[in-house]
């Protein structure tokens, strides 16, 4: 049980989260965000690069998804000397082959990228000629691990809740994401077989006004990259505001449902005083105090799970 009190008191907002101590009040703690780095590893002519890359010489780097390089998702230029220049090994030439080029590999470690199954790079500036490709295959960000596209996940009916949309691992333990909804409307759940679920951390709590999450709930804009990710209370998901009001509203109550840790949701006694709460919201949350000032809006969008009956299953 203590595990659990702990793990929900942690709440997250802007660029921080809170931790909620149900009976010690607020503290501060860092949030994770569902961004990647990415260590591009690009393979120029050395001779070249040696002789026309001075120090001062603007590098450009640019990231793509597709191995055209023409979607581009990141772009970033820094100076030849920020960056890291490691000239390969010379190979072995065969008799009667053309010579081998002298190969440098430069290295730049590029942060708060879209996680994306895979990545290209191609890297510009003078002195730079690319071997091989101009359009360099990279290895996957660090992140959440995605699925094929096809993949989608259906319910006990064979109804499709949405596309499957990989995972992630929380405390050891994976955290499956289903991209639900459409257009605008659009989000992403975690998900077990038995139960839709709040991903954790990034929407964990819906805020309120009142004392005992009776008022218009409230919620902060999604500051992760991609599509926002909802907040499962009783039937319904509830989605991030996409723009943050000017002024912070003073906020007194905080709701948590479904998650990863709780993927089937809290009873009546979870929700009791006794175990640092102001009471149930049935039929599977938990209402918290919560004394802060924070920049919240009402949800963008409402979607409807009622409809959809576990179990749930990759197809």
């Amino acid at each position: 049980m203590d595990d659990q009190v702990n793990r929900l008191k942690y709440l997250t907002h802007g660029t921080g989260a809170l931790l909620v101590a149900v009976s010690l009040g607020v503290a501060v703690s860092p949030r994770s965000a569902s961004a990647a780095d990415l260590k591009v590893s690009y393979l120029v002519d050395a001779p070249s690069l040696q002789k026309n890359t001075h120090a001062g010489t603007p590098l450009t780097f640019e990231v793509y998804v597709d191995p055209n390089c023409t979607t581009k998702i990141a772009s970033q230029t820094v100076n030849v000397e920020a960056v890291s220049l490691i000239e390969q090994a010379k190979a072995l030439r065969v008799r009667g082959a053309p010579k081998p080029p002298s190969v440098a590999e430069i290295l730049l470690t590029m942060s708060g990228l879209p996680v994306v199954p895979v990545a290209y790079a191609r890297v510009s500036g003078t002195g730079i000629i690319p071997v091989n490709s101009s359009c360099q295959l990279q290895s996957a960000p660090a992140g959440p691990q995605l699925a094929t596209p096809s993949a989608v996940v259906i319910d006990a009916r064979a109804a499709t809740v949405g596309s499957y949309s990989g995972f992630s691992y929380v405390e050891d333990q994976p955290q499956n994401f289903v991209l639900i909804g459409h257009g605008v409307g659009a989000g992403i759940l975690g998900f077990t077989r038995g139960a839709l679920y709040s991903v954790y951390p990034d929407t964990l709590a819906v805020f309120y006004t009142s004392a005992d999450c009776s008022t218009q709930p409230l919620m902060q804009v999604e500051t992760t990259l991609g599509v926002p990710r909802g907040a499962v209370l009783g039937t319904s998901a509830l989605l991030p505001p996409f723009t943050s009001p000017p002024f912070p509203t003073t906020l007194h109550s905080a709701a948590i449902g479904p998650y990863i840790f709780q993927p089937q949701g809290f009873t009546s006694q979870d929700c009791s005083p006794s175990a640092g709460a102001v009471g149930f919201l049935p039929p599977n949350s938990c209402c918290y105090p919560f004394s802060g000032d924070l920049q919240v809006d009402k949800p963008s969008a409402s979607i409807d799970l009622s409809s959809f009956v576990p179990p749930f299953t990759i197809q």
